[in-house]
């Protein structure tokens, strides 16, 4: 995951809003590809098998520039990236159909990854 960058307010928000874009491309990739995306995984997993939350992992590593996790470590990103995105919901107390990263930018987040 990202590390502080020391513009608290705005690097949080940011960072939350990347993570929001990222689950929201997620969740609509596995929606409309997941047997696709099985069959294309398959060889390179051990148990051949990849779910939702690892696929999660893959493309937050990706995107924030990491290098290509190894199976074992991509559902633990995942399992952070969702965590993180509960706990932006739960500090900031957003309602449903308002985007995660918009209220973050709204208002102060400062304690949002505070034990990461």
């Amino acid at each position: 995951m990202p590390k502080r960058s020391g513009i608290d307010e705005a690097a949080e928000g940011a960072t939350i809003k990347v993570i929001s874009h990222v689950d929201e491309a997620c969740t609509s990739s596995w929606k409309d590809n997941e047997a696709a995306i099985r069959r294309c995984c398959q060889p390179h997993v051990p148990d051949g098998l990849i779910d939702q939350q690892q696929l999660f992992g893959y493309l937050l590593a990706d995107v924030f520039g990491r290098p290509l996790l190894v199976h074992e470590h991509a559902r633990l990103v995942g399992q952070r990236g969702d965590n993180a995105m509960l706990k932006a919901k739960r500090v900031l107390k957003v309602k449903t159909k308002e985007p995660v990263w918009r209220a973050a930018a709204a208002g102060s987040n400062a304690t949002l990854f505070s034990s990461t």
